[in-house]
């Protein structure tokens, strides 16, 4: 094992005996003379941003703790916390360090830089606001931390080249991958601190811009027909017009992202749920599962509830009973039973699990006075687990002597309406008769695509901050709403929506897996803020959030594809196995979901054809919406057989899907799209990327070849439905717990719109881009007079 310093002097101070090799002689560390024991506590003088702070801290306390915690300077972000990424960056004797891996007594007394000393919105460092109008943040969570650094550059060389900016800057990652904006304001600061430019416009990094024909051959029914109406099905939309608009005052025109969502991301005063800071807060620390599969026996945290700081443990105690399934103990003691201390206050409909599904799963909560301090009571709980029989991959779920993981049930999930027909499969459609089309096929081909599966690891880390003031909760999340989420921990709690206040203005490129992996655990957070009656914050470090993340999970597709000698396919066998994690239903365990819309791509023209889809449990994380909710891996399959099939007809694979694109289709029921631009989109696309020009196939000898290819993806075709009347609209208004992100206008006396935005900004400026939206509907000339609100309920 390795140990960075400061877990070095924490296992020293720790009591655990570490060795160092003196010639030939091992001894222990406190027996080598050049090393002294270590530190417990140092008291010492800060000297940050030009002003002096003492702090007290312990031989293990990193700067970034003594900055962020101790001082309340939240602007400097913690992501990985393990010198990896850079965004904990700040200037130390003008050198830029991580502040995660840096020792607080390694700081002590030197001058210190951190993102508050860059400048604020008053006065901002021209990094800073050529940062903003060139968008060199997207979530903006990484933003502090390349921001010092180059400012540590430019101190140095006011006319570094493009390269040089990259070798500074190489030890930054920016999820959002700005970089080409990153870059570009670095040599433009310098330039405008040299005195050579002066204004800087906003203007795109890179467009590729494709002008579709005004009249289209495949969608112009919707636009263009008379009435005001637009139908698709039984779908009906509003037209709000019919043609492109021109001479727009808004609209099309390049502008840096609204100030007031923006420019908080260069100054550090972005309030991600990370940065949230009181006095007297407390940190949760997890202790999790070592083993893939495990049942609790018991857990001993009599040792860990004496320890210093130690304010509340939470535990599973019980799987059938909710009540009892927590118990919490505080201050060194246990207060009361589970029942007595949760009597006024119903906590999390889903408790921590006494059977454990995969490695990671969360065993126990801690809150302590320092994260150190929960660290180490969550280390010192001691856990008997009887060790089960595990399957973490389809393979080993799917083979005949798998571990039975759903007591009796079988590993593959089935459900009400599972198919008859086909045992073997969770959900089922067929048009035709598969059989006979291949039968008649010229040419019949079987192919089988695996994806791995995949994790979308986010800049911020998974968590929260609950707060309680009588019986009124603020909670600051993570995530994609605010309203949605609130009835939802509103709900597990047992108490009345309005009496919660959720905020979520910033999110740092959660992708949507760290949303979910937060969410499961607010209640518990908040539970922890109540009995304790102090506020309560949890960031999740990357080893611990990795279990955690709804990730895309591992999927076998298989085709089997009939065509004729012309290339039409005219039977389709298509199959899909997926693993579902412990989910019993929702996304792919129940049905394939918006998945299924890659398939609705290529099949309307094809006249026989099967679809199964396979969902079966496993000792591995939860799938979920990373990036989109199972829908890439399988339109990856989608689109490789696409081109596989494409080569076995002998036909160009622009060509080939050409011949099996859906087209609009008005009045079918299941393609019911009268506005559906796909043979544009694929014509006029593959002029755009020189299609014609491409190196042909089998052109180019040796093992390596370079080229480009093509593939096409479709995304929620047909919810149509934006504003109240709509059919769509209507129907997701009135569904349990819908996600209806919304939007609210007010038009004040004196001229200005409040736009109210029910959305957090995750980097990709929407509020931004609903404001040039209204401010061109109302005919303003710019957007100077709309005020923003967004990401509170």
């Amino acid at each position: 094992m390795s140990y960075s310093r400061r877990n070095f002097l924490k296992a020293a101070g720790s009591g655990i005996v570490l060795t160092a090799v003196v010639g030939e002689a091992v001894l222990p560390v406190a027996a080598v003379p050049s090393l002294p024991a270590p530190l417990t506590r140092e008291k010492a003088l800060f000297l940050i941003n030009g002003k002096a702070h003492t702090a007290e801290y312990e031989a293990r306390t990193t700067l970034w703790e003594v900055i962020a915690i101790e001082l309340g300077l939240t602007g400097t972000n913690r992501s990985c916390n393990r010198a990896s990424c850079g965004a904990c960056s700040v200037l130390v004797d003008g050198v830029p360090l991580y502040s995660c891996h840096t020792l607080a007594m390694e700081a002590a007394g030197k001058k210190i830089v951190t993102i508050e000393g860059v400048g604020d919105e008053r006065n901002m460092h021209p990094l800073q606001r050529i940062g903003h109008i060139r968008v060199a943040a997207d979530c903006g969570y990484c933003t502090a931390g390349w921001v010092v650094t180059a400012k540590a550059l430019l101190d140095k060389n006011l006319n570094p080249s493009e390269e040089q900016v990259k070798q500074a800057l190489a030890g930054h990652i920016c999820r959002c991958a700005a970089y080409p904006a990153i870059v570009r304001t670095v040599i433009d600061a310098a330039s405008v601190m040299r005195g050579e430019k002066a204004n800087i416009q906003t203007e795109p990094e890179s467009v590729v811009h494709i002008k579709m024909p005004m009249v289209r051959d495949y969608a112009t029914a919707g636009g263009h027909l008379p009435g005001d109406e637009l139908i698709e099905g039984k779908t009906v939309t509003k037209k709000w017009q019919g043609y492109p608009p021109e001479d727009l005052n808004v609209l099309g025109k390049s502008m840096p992202p609204l100030a007031e969502v923006a420019v908080p991301r260069f100054t550090g005063k972005a309030l991600y749920a990370t940065r949230v800071w009181f006095p007297d807060m407390l940190y949760a620390k997890f202790l999790t599962c070592p083993h893939p599969h495990a049942r609790l026996k018991n857990i001993d945290t009599s040792a860990a509830e004496k320890m210093p700081g130690v304010r509340a443990i939470l535990t599973s105690q019980s799987a059938t009973k909710p009540q009892a399934a927590i118990s919490v103990s505080t201050g060194g003691r246990i207060v009361g039973k589970p029942e007595a201390a949760l009597a006024a206050f119903r906590v999390v409909p889903e408790p921590l699990p006494r059977e454990l599904n995969l490695q990671g799963e969360v065993v126990a909560i801690v809150a302590a006075d320092t994260e150190d301090l929960a660290e180490d009571a969550a280390a010192a709980i001691k856990v008997e687990y009887e060790v089960l029989p595990f399957a973490s991959t389809l393979k080993d779920t799917m083979a005949a002597n798998a571990p039975d993981l759903r007591g009796g049930k079988g590993n593959l999930l089935r459900h009400a309406n599972s198919p008859k027909d086909f045992p073997h499969a969770t959900w089922a459609e067929q048009q035709g008769d598969p059989e006979k089309g291949f039968a008649e096929a010229d040419i019949v081909k079987e192919f089988t695509y695996q994806f791995a599966g995949g994790v979308s690891v986010p800049m911020q880390p998974s968590g929260s901050v609950a707060k309680w003031d009588g019986d009124r909760l603020t909670f600051w999340g993570m995530g994609q709403g605010i309203y949605p989420v609130r009835a939802v921990l509103a709900a597990a709690l047992g108490m009345e929506e309005s009496k919660i206040r959720f905020i979520n203005k910033w999110n740092g490129s959660t992708f949507g897996a760290a949303r979910l992996a937060a969410e499961r655990f607010y209640p518990l957070i908040a539970h922890l803020a109540k009995v304790t009656g102090k506020p309560v914050k949890v960031m999740l470090p990357k080893d611990q959030e990795l279990a955690q993340l709804q990730i895309k999970p591992e999927t076998i597709t298989k085709f089997k594809v009939g065509a004729k000698r012309d290339g039409r396919i005219v039977a389709l066998h298509h199959e899909v196995y997926v693993s579902v994690g412990d989910l019993e239903s929702g996304g792919h365990a129940s049905t394939p979901g918006n998945a299924f819309n890659q398939f609705e791509l290529y099949t309307s023209q094809v006249p026989n054809w099967r679809s199964l889809w396979c969902a079966y449990r496993t000792n591995a994380p939860r799938p979920g919406p990373s990036r989109s909710y199972y829908q890439q891996e399988t339109k990856w399959s989608w689109e490789n057989m696409m081109d596989e099939m494409a080569e076995a007809v002998g036909l160009d694979p622009v060509q080939f899907r050409l011949i099996h694109i859906t087209r609009p289709m008005p009045g079918n029921s299941r393609y019911p799209y009268d506005s559906f631009p796909s043979v544009q989109v694929l014509e006029e696309g593959a002029k755009a990327f020189g299609w014609e020009k491409r190196t042909p196939p089998g052109a180019t000898p040796g093992r390596f070849k370079r080229g480009f290819g093509i593939g096409m993806s479709q995304h929620h075709g047909g919810l149509m439905g934006y504003h109240e009347g709509e059919e769509v609209f209507e129907r997701l208004a009135a569904a349990p717990g819908a996600a209806v992100f919304g939007t609210d206008l007010e038009l004040s006396a004196d001229g200005y719109i409040t736009m109210k935005v029910a959305l957090p900004d995750s980097g990709s400026n929407n509020a931004t881009a609903l404001a040039h939206l209204v401010a061109e509907m109302l005919g303003f000339t710019s957007r100077d007079r709309i005020r923003l609100i967004w990401g509170d309920t």
